[in-house]
């Protein structure tokens, strides 16, 4: 009986490893904003009272409603969250601190499950239950000869239960670094743009299975991807995110030279029945946006945009600190000249490190195809993320002189893309992590490395969150 507590003990640890962190922030959250009051910052303000918000999302399109377009798509998302907050019993001014709460565990749980599964498919063998390097376990080789017959189930019970610990401990330290980065942190008053950072991490996994491993492909795969595209597609700016996705995985496919041109047409054909089902299970929104005149409720000008992408050059946008709402001295530990500011600036260039490192042991261990992918995604994220010469001069065009100019809207704040950034240096963090636990020097690096990531990131959460997110009594 004792034994059996014991292992099935061991079976939860994982599991407590992938909760543990989300459990910390939201009890540090919890603290905040779950005070008496309302909380009232921009974007996040709602109505005093919300039992009638959904009407919201019913109104009809017209020429002066620009958000016609917006508010329909989340219709799905709106009626999951108010569900939600429904069941709880709350007062109306739980409603944006529930949401906040949702967004939060949304995006952690949906980013450690999912990468978790990538992690298994890329670094371990066919079966799923014996590591790269063949690791010798309490004196027993996992592929040597074993007399005693009886206990390789026992062994080879320890050793999925590592490889499990191993994969949501990577997956885990990942996902936290993904929830607190200075990009969430600046977009918690959008809501994660409105839960595109759920989207991103799943549809990330759902295309490399569709193109490069197939052979673990099952229907039900493309249903819960579609399902998930459905629910979190609430923005314009959640659609450009996986088009930008779904266009470096078919430009790394279709240059692949170890596929086949039958298995590349396979992979083709998957993602256009993949993005066709998506495009008619979403006509409920894309049919009367294309059916109506509504227009955004904004004059969009050059001046406009220079505004939006003032704190956003190429240095910034690789810190995730492009907001245009938040200075950069805001982000500093201290406001004067102190060793600890120095730190602070070596240690913003972590992630970007971590992620050149995560590429050459992928190239080192021939996961070629997974590091040009991130190699590519940051590239492009970068470039959309960031102000520059090039980048205004694409975004100019697209926006004001282009045939897309009328949705050219959509891209008039760069630092929205910065949500690639922070999920490729979130994944490059987990694979790295997965990688260098087998390693006793080079994990303490990366131990030390984390810390001071996590450190300085959370400091800026703890700032905003206190100066814009503490609850106000309403009289």
């Amino acid at each position: 009986m004792v034994k059996f507590t014991s292992m099935k003990n061991m079976k939860l640890r994982p599991y407590l490893l992938a909760i543990l962190p989300f459990i910390f922030l939201l009890g540090y959250l919890a603290l905040i904003i779950f005070k008496p009051g309302y909380i009232i910052v921009t974007d996040v303000t709602e109505s005093l009272d919300v039992s009638k918000l959904y009407e919201r999302y019913l109104y009809t399109y017209s020429d002066d409603i620009g958000e016609s377009l917006a508010e329909k798509a989340r219709i799905p998302l709106f009626y999951f969250i108010y569900s939600i907050f429904k069941l709880s019993f709350l007062d109306s001014s739980y409603f944006v601190k529930i949401k906040i709460v949702i967004s939060y565990a949304l995006s952690y749980f949906i980013f450690v499950y999912y990468t978790k599964k990538l992690l298994q498919s890329l670094f371990q063998n066919k079966d799923g239950e014996k590591p790269e390097n063949n690791t010798d376990l309490s004196g027993f080789s996992l592929n040597g000869d074993t007399s005693n017959l009886s206990i390789k189930p026992k062994y080879n019970l320890l050793t999925n239960l590592k490889l499990e610990k191993i994969l949501y401990k990577s997956a885990a330290l990942g996902g936290f670094y993904y929830i607190i980065n200075y990009w969430f942190t600046n977009r918690i008053v959008h809501f994660f743009l409105f839960l595109t950072s759920a989207t991103l991490p799943a549809i990330f996994y759902y295309l490399h299975l569709f193109l490069f491993n197939r052979k673990q492909f099952r229907l039900k795969d493309l249903l819960i991807a579609l399902i998930l595209m459905v629910i979190f597609i609430p923005t314009p700016h959640t659609a450009l995110f996986i088009a930008v996705i779904v266009a470096v995985y078919m430009l790394v496919e279709i240059l692949h030279p170890k596929i086949s041109l039958t298995e590349k047409v396979k992979g083709l054909l998957i993602i256009s029945v993949f993005l066709l089902l998506t495009g008619l299970v979403s006509t409920f929104w894309l049919l009367p946006t294309v059916l109506s005149k509504s227009t955004p409720d904004a004059v969009l000008s050059e001046t406009i945009v220079n505004l939006l992408s003032r704190y956003a050059p190429v240095e910034n946008a690789v810190k995730l600190q492009g907001y245009w709402l938040t200075e950069l001295q805001t982000y500093k530990v201290i406001d004067e000249s102190n060793w600890i500011i120095h730190i602070q600036e070596l240690t913003s260039y972590a992630p970007l490190i971590l992620m050149v490192i995560a590429v050459i042991l992928l190239f080192r261990k021939r996961k070629n195809t997974m590091a040009l992918l991130i190699v590519l995604l940051f590239l492009i994220g970068l470039f959309l993320s960031s102000s520059s010469a090039l980048s205004n001069s694409f975004y100019f065009f697209l926006m004001f002189k282009s045939p897309l100019k009328s949705i050219g809207w959509a891209f008039r704040e760069y630092d929205k893309f910065g949500l690639l950034l922070a999920f490729i240096y979130s994944l490059s963090i987990s694979i790295v992590t997965y990688i260098s636990l087998k390693y006793k020097l080079f994990r303490s690096i990366l131990v030390m490395s984390y810390i001071l990531i996590i450190f300085f990131q959370f400091h800026f959460l703890n700032k905003v969150l206190n100066t814009s997110y503490i609850p106000q009594e309403v009289p």
